[in-house]
């Protein structure tokens, strides 16, 4: 009965995130990337790719194992929502290239989106899990989502603690391109299914809801994916800026 319930699909109840449970969820996901991110540090660098190319590998599999459990609990599978749409799924999109490329500029571009922007989505999916508002903590649907954004957050600390990543000022526009190429594919979905990947169509259940209601959803796009840009530069990028046009400056006066 008890293992009936936990693959049960949307069970009665009210449940939201923000639970006990949760915190300890999101808690223990943040240390665990830390931990993981410490472990690795001093690994050699193809002993880091190696780990990356087995993630590569694995990270599909949540999905998997979602649409598995979906079509024998539901007998259907649910186009508006399961489709590898979001900007979560674009970790498992975009890692292969960081793990297996050998033109390096395609690999540091894809550790650039993986370092950053993945780290952003991974953090936001743990702690506002919109699964949470539908399924208890201790359920199929909700431990999957939190493991797949635990896994995430220690990508990107794996590729930060290793400093495999080497950040250039290239990257501060080039992280955002797999976004902008899952973009097309999740507009034509929205717009043909009134669906919501990449919180495109309003970003019901999520912070986005409160800032999509506020303008025109033409409007709305365009400021989110300008925030997300900016937002990024902010946090992760201001170093490598300032050493930029630093290098920019004293380039200038050699010359002189």
């Amino acid at each position: 009965m008890l293992l009936a319930r936990f693959f049960e699909y949307k069970p009665e109840g009210n449940f939201t995130y923000f639970s006990i449970e949760h915190i300890c969820f999101i808690i223990f996901g943040i240390l665990f990337a830390i931990l993981v991110g410490i472990f690795v540090k001093n690994l050699k660098e193809e002993k880091i790719k190696t780990i990356l190319k087995i993630l590569a590998i694995l990270m599909p599999f949540y999905d998997i194992v979602y649409w598995t459990w979906e079509k024998i609990v539901t007998n259907t599978f649910d186009f508006k929502t399961s489709l590898p749409l979001y900007f979560c799924s674009l970790v498992y999109l975009v890692l292969p290239f960081a793990a297996f490329s050998k033109n390096e500029k395609v690999q540091q571009s894809s550790l650039a989106y993986l370092a950053t922007m993945n780290l952003i989505a991974g953090l936001m999916g743990l702690i506002f899990n919109t699964h949470l508002n539908e399924y208890p903590m201790l359920s199929f649907v909700a431990l999957r989502s939190m493991f797949y954004h635990i896994s995430m957050i220690t990508i990107s600390s794996i590729i930060w603690f290793s400093k495999i990543y080497k950040p250039n000022i290239w990257h501060t526009i080039t992280f955002f391109i797999p976004a902008l190429i899952l973009f097309i594919p999740a507009c034509i979905v929205n717009f043909s299914l009134n669906a919501d990947y990449m919180f495109l169509n309003g970003g019901a259940g999520t912070p986005f809801e409160k800032i999509s209601s506020l303008m025109p959803k033409p409007i709305y796009i365009i400021v989110l994916m300008v925030s997300i840009v900016i937002l990024i530069n902010l946090i992760f990028y201001i170093p490598t800026i300032i050493k930029f046009f630093k290098e920019k400056k004293n380039n200038k006066i050699k010359k002189v």
